[in-house]
């Protein structure tokens, strides 16, 4: 879960029983950064996350136990990452007030981009 306003990625554990969950680990989820958090997604056992005001895109490994660990910071081609999806082999993000949809390869490298107004949404077309 993510914390927008307090900058932290929340890890909780959910107890069957009571129906509820209960908090556990917490990390910053754009180290060395002051950032609104815009959207988490998983993508097998990473956690990309998209870090508004840092303009980036930062990534997280996930253990067994559920703790995730930093392992990349991604440096975006534009501003405000609204939202972000994973097609295929590529981070597909809405740069929402630099109205362009970039392309990141799996080192973050920029490979295509397209002018968009005011992109807020990345769905990937079913088929």
């Amino acid at each position: 879960m993510l914390g927008e306003l307090d900058g932290r990625l929340h890890a909780l554990r959910w107890d069957p029983a009571a129906g509820s969950a209960l908090p556990g680990h917490a990390v910053a989820a754009c180290p060395g950064a002051a950032s609104a958090l815009a959207h988490v997604e998983r993508a097998g056992d990473r956690l990309l996350v998209g870090c508004r005001g840092a303009d980036a895109v930062t990534g997280f490994t996930l253990a067994p136990d559920g703790s995730a660990c930093h392992d990349a910071t991604y440096p975006l081609p534009g501003r405000n990452p609204r939202h972000h999806r994973v097609v295929g082999d590529w981070l597909v993000v809405a740069l929402q007030q630099s109205h362009r949809v970039v392309a990141l390869d799996r080192d973050g490298t920029t490979r295509g981009s397209a002018p968009i107004p005011s992109p807020a949404c990345i769905l990937p077309a079913q088929g």
